[in-house]
């Protein structure tokens, strides 16, 4: 079997099976990158818990964790998509919302 190629393809190199050269994918238009700043997400939980008065017990029988392990997220500065999602939902935000409160301060 003989694979004839694009010559202006870039390399890309061998396949999982190293059977064959692949040409590289179409180029895909991206989406412009808004901000690159990084956001804070333990204080977002800060901030957000201050503006929606919501107590520390309320947060931890939610979520189902120990109020140590809430202490923690509060000094971290990223965590998991899913418990970020899950602190915003506590709080009534969308995720967006949630996650640009460092900015705003």
């Amino acid at each position: 079997m003989i694979f004839r190629f694009n010559k202006k393809a870039p390399f890309r190199g061998l396949n999982t099976l190293g059977a064959c050269w692949l040409p590289s994918p179409p180029n895909i238009a991206r989406e412009k990158i808004v901000s690159t700043k990084l956001s804070n997400v333990g204080k977002c939980i800060r901030i957000a818990q201050e503006a929606k008065e919501v107590k520390t017990r309320e947060i931890c029988a939610e979520l189902g964790i120990c109020r140590q392990q809430l202490q923690r997220w509060r000094r971290q500065e990223n965590l998991k998509l899913h418990t970020v999602q899950q602190f915003a939902g506590i709080f009534g935000m969308t995720v967006d919302e949630f996650i640009s409160l460092d900015q705003r301060v």
